[in-house]
């Protein structure tokens, strides 16, 4: 079976990341990330559902407040 897309392609060609523990790629300046391992796979017609098992989860050093959407307008958390 081939792989989707052309052959050698490199989609983050010119994207800053680093590893995962499992060596999937996490980009640089990402707020959050996480790292999963396949659990079980399902048809889905024309596609393949993957489910994952979290393995490790990372966050940012210097995680900006969240903007939320709520009762139809934009706000942010109390402290």
């Amino acid at each position: 079976m081939q792989p989707a897309g052309p052959q050698g392609r490199r989609p983050l060609r010119g994207v800053p990341w680093s590893p995962a523990p499992s060596g999937a790629p996490v980009l640089d300046g990402a707020l959050a990330w996480v790292d999963c391992t396949p659990w079980a796979r399902y048809d889905g017609g024309d596609h393949e559902i993957v489910v994952g098992q979290v393995t490790v989860l990372g966050l940012a050093e210097d995680v900006p407040e969240p903007l939320l959407f709520f009762q139809s307008t934009f706000r942010t958390l109390a402290p």
